[in-house]
């Protein structure tokens, strides 16, 4: 709370004044986040683009967002598991609608004859989390957002080439 009050230049009692308490603060900002968030998506996941196109905007929406937005995915990734009970659900139904739009784009990839048929809850779990990881690693000066969206975009529609055969033994 001190850094808080020093970052944006209040003594930490005045932040109590709009926060009475650290679970306040707390989903305030995972509040606001996570509905920008989802509002952008649902821009995308609304627009008269193929499935294709949405799913290649949404690599680009979520890692620009996370180059941009790099301390609220912190928080959001690895503070949100202290909310409690109602403010935690509301964080989890949002998070939910969220990935519900990315795997209904990969089902109308699938319907379309776009993607070929998989398992688009699991598809959309690991394009999110490989995705998410970016905050650990992502720093201002290396490649720009647009690019590494558009390499991991390369790799995760075009795969390695790799035909499958069987499981290591």
């Amino acid at each position: 709370m001190e850094d808080i009050a020093r970052i944006v230049g209040v003594k930490k009692p005045a932040l109590y004044y709009y926060f009475p308490s650290k679970q306040d603060l707390l989903f305030a900002s995972l509040d606001q986040f996570t509905q920008r968030m989802v509002d952008g998506l649902e821009e995308i996941y609304n627009s008269s683009a193929s499935p294709v196109d949405k799913l290649r905007q949404t690599f680009y929406f979520h890692m620009t967002a996370i180059a941009r937005y790099t301390s609220d995915f912190t928080v959001l990734l690895s503070e949100f598991k202290y909310l409690k009970s109602r403010r935690k659900k509301q964080i989890i139904a949002r998070r939910d609608r969220y990935e519900g739009m990315v795997r209904k784009m990969i089902e109308d990839g699938i319907d379309d004859g776009t993607f070929r048929p998989v398992d688009a809850k699991f598809a959309a779990i690991a394009l999110l989390a490989v995705v998410n990881w970016m905050y650990h690693w992502y720093r201002d000066g290396q490649l720009q957002p647009e690019e590494l969206a558009s390499r991991f975009w390369d790799l995760y529609f075009s795969g390695l080439g790799a035909m499958p055969g069987p499981p290591p033994a």
